[in-house]
């Protein structure tokens, strides 16, 4: 919400500068499932399905504006698809359409739940948007190895305080953010959310850092 929100609303409040920042939660990927009726199996094929019948292919997400519809704007910019958005009102909706095959695209985070869908084949997982493969899906391939070199879109988690906040108070609780990261219940909770097990922007100024390239990679799109 810190790089989305506020290109699409006025947030009264300047996203990079209003907050002093603690520390990433995690990042983790978007998976991309198909539906199992329709016959494609990897990002190309669906690319070129897609561009065989502009208009007709279709994708959910949760509502307009979401990271996911940005997302998928990303990627029929980037590959010249022409798809429908049909927009849902939150998740689960989204997955109730896709399983029943009525809207045969999605992106989502690859939780537990998500996984068991694809498990027992009601959905197939064809692409990853994050640089590297998923533990918890070892066989997907990311976009970036099917061909769209650098494609990276992910849904991620931080803490951030007031910008006034004494940097003495920050530093703390940058060390007790990462002490609890490090707890096995919370990196097994963190998993079955679909992330991975690497860490990422760990101290207040490598996430300030991300916040900014995010900020300014979706103010494009």
């Amino acid at each position: 919400s810190r790089a989305v929100s506020p290109q699409l609303v006025k947030a009264g409040y300047d996203p990079l500068t209003a907050f002093a920042t603690i520390g990433l939660i995690q990042r983790g990927p978007y998976a991309l499932a198909v539906s199992s009726g329709l016959a494609v199996a990897s990002v190309p094929q669906l690319i070129e399905y897609a561009r065989a019948q502009p208009g007709k292919l279709a994708y959910s997400t949760p509502g307009v504006g979401s990271v996911h519809h940005l997302t998928w704007e990303m990627l029929t910019a980037r590959t010249g698809m022409q798809l429908l958005h049909v927009p849902m009102q939150g998740g689960g909706p989204m997955l109730v359409e896709a399983v029943a095959g009525r809207i045969p695209l999605l992106l989502n985070s690859p939780t537990a739940s998500l996984i068991q869908l694809g498990e027992s084949g009601k959905l197939r997982f064809i692409g990853l948007t994050g640089i590297e493969r998923l533990k918890q899906l070892p066989q997907v391939r990311t976009f970036d190895e099917q061909g769209l070199t650098g494609f990276e879109a992910y849904a991620w988690w931080g803490l951030v305080v007031p910008a006034r906040t004494a940097p003495a108070i920050v530093a703390k609780l940058n060390s007790a953010l990462n002490v609890a990261l490090g707890a096995s219940q919370v990196k097994e909770r963190l998993a079955a959310e679909g992330v991975p097990e690497k860490r990422f922007a760990t101290t207040p100024a490598e996430f300030a850092a991300w916040i900014r390239a995010e900020h300014a990679r979706y103010a494009k799109v």
